[in-house]
């Protein structure tokens, strides 16, 4: 993703996303979201968080992005792709028009 001149960090889950912000510049988060048990429990924790609420969030899977559309306070941005790397291109657009809009 360098060439778009992205850097990705990645987190463990909730609680270390929040310190990654307080220590990075962070404008946008991206959630895979096909491996949450409770993907609308995990977004509702996530919107409780002040410094996490705050980011665009680009989801990669429906059954997330339809659980952060019901979400009030969420920034949702979905791109629904594969590995491919025309769809990475793809995603790269989609994450520059968040960071854009935050």
């Amino acid at each position: 993703l360098s060439q778009f001149n992205h850097r990705i960090v990645e987190a463990d889950d909730l609680e270390q996303a929040s310190l990654l912000v307080n220590v990075w510049d962070i404008d946008v988060i991206v959630l895979d979201g096909q491996f949450l048990d409770e993907p609308d429990k995990y977004l509702r924790s996530l919107a409780q968080n002040p410094e996490l609420v705050e980011l665009p969030l680009v989801i990669l899977d429906v059954v997330s992005a339809q659980a952060a559309n019901t979400i009030e306070g969420l920034s949702v941005f979905p791109c629904l792709i594969s590995d491919s790397k025309e769809e990475i291109s793809q995603l790269c657009q989609v994450i520059s028009i968040a960071a854009n809009h935050h």
